[in-house]
């Protein structure tokens, strides 16, 4: 059925009646509004509005069901950004009515790498990039508040509260983990600080590890000394530190199954409350050579003991 039809007035019905291409709608104020018709259509269409009305405005009827035409209202966003946008950023609400949308600094990638990020739930993050978009070698990566990432220098890997920032950090692959971990850092390189607190004094050095709360190195230069444990303190270049002053037993986990040392590997020295424990083999030529108190010794006839400054005594060993 077919009818011919032009105008129809305010609050007149229409039933039955196929309108070729567009329907118009003129306004009170003398605009029109169209719906037209796809032209691809390629089969018959229904769409039913509705059943009640829109709840706010800027509303469109939005099919929910391809098939019955069924529709519900829903709310038609309009872009800020004018007509162009960044390729994979995320879209955020421009204002609080909820119908304009905007443009972001925050993408990602179609390999889920994410770029843009500056702070997440008040915590700086920073890091160098390559072109692609990654973290890449030669960068640094800095996650925590307070940290200025222009004064930290390459390959720097810091994260926590108050990393590193008294001062600019110029040297480089350091590692600080933990509030206030590697605080008055300044420069050196390939240093670890891991712990709240850790590395207090190491100002400049280089090759330094410090794990724990509190953990040391002292005066602040040293080269390749390591602190482990709460408060443990090393004084010397190349030292091992484990433990602070109230540690009174270094045990392993099971009985009878640890060395210090090996065949391979074996202790050079061992200080004993002061003493220096000296065991190799080699011949004391008279009892007043050069030794330490507690210093051990023995050859293929002898067993030596020195018993105070250069001053040894021995026992001849024997078969049976």
């Amino acid at each position: 059925m077919s009818n011919s039809l032009g105008y129809i007035g305010h609050s007149q019905t229409l039933t039955g009646v196929v309108v070729s291409n567009a329907i118009t709608f003129e306004t009170d104020n003398g605009h029109s509004i169209s719906l037209t018709a796809p032209t691809a259509a390629t089969s018959d269409y229904t769409l039913k509005l509705p059943s009640t009305g829109p709840t706010a405005i800027n509303q469109v009827p939005a099919v929910t069901d391809i098939v019955t035409g069924a529709s519900e209202w829903a709310s038609m966003v309009a872009s800020s950004t004018s007509g162009s946008s960044t390729d994979n950023a995320i879209v955020r609400w421009d204002e609080t009515t909820g119908t304009a949308a905007q443009d972001s600094l925050v993408v990602i990638d179609d390999e889920g790498a994410i770029t843009g990020v500056k702070t997440f739930n008040g915590l700086s993050i920073s890091g160098d990039e390559d072109e692609e978009g990654k973290f890449a070698s030669g960068t640094k990566l800095i996650i925590g508040s307070a940290v200025d990432a222009n004064l930290v220098g390459d390959s720097n890997t810091l994260i926590g509260r108050l990393v590193g920032s008294s001062g600019s950090l110029s040297g480089t692959n350091n590692t600080c983990v933990g509030s206030l971990a590697g605080y008055e850092l300044t420069g050196g390189a390939y240093n670890v600080c891991i712990g709240s607190n850790a590395a207090p004094g190491l100002v400049t050095g280089n090759y330094n590890t410090m794990i724990g709360h509190a953990s040391d190195v002292q005066p602040g230069s040293n080269t390749n000394s390591t602190a482990i444990g709460y408060g443990a303190t090393s004084t010397e270049d190349n030292e091992v530190v484990l433990g602070n002053n109230d540690i009174r037993v270094i045990r392993p986990m099971s009985e009878g199954k640890t060395d210090i040392g090996s065949e391979a590997f074996p202790i050079k020295d061992i200080v004993w409350s002061g003493t220096l424990i000296n065991r190799q083999f080699k011949t004391i030529a008279t009892a007043t050579d050069t030794g330490n108190q507690g210093t051990v010794a023995f050859d293929r006839d002898y067993m030596y003991v020195c018993t105070g400054r250069d001053e040894w005594k021995r026992v001849a060993l024997s078969t049976w």
